[in-house]
């Protein structure tokens, strides 16, 4: 595992890294949906749209 983190980090992909662990542990735990989620989550925040990923969460929530 070491030696994955450093050839990521010397790439500038430590976060990746960090986020992969994440998704493993999350996955372990039987939670992987939510992880998924999580991630959609974070790529619409990282653009400003937080607001629509509620929304959306939202509507999904009535659908289903």
């Amino acid at each position: 595992m070491a030696k994955v983190v450093w050839l990521f980090a010397k790439r500038g992909l430590l976060a990746k890294v960090v986020w992969l662990k994440v998704v493993w542990l999350f996955a372990k735990r039987g939670l992987l949906a939510k992880v998924v989620w999580l991630k959609v989550v974070w790529l619409f925040a990282k653009r400003g749209l937080l607001a629509k990923v509620v929304w959306w969460k939202v509507v999904w929530l009535k659908v289903v």
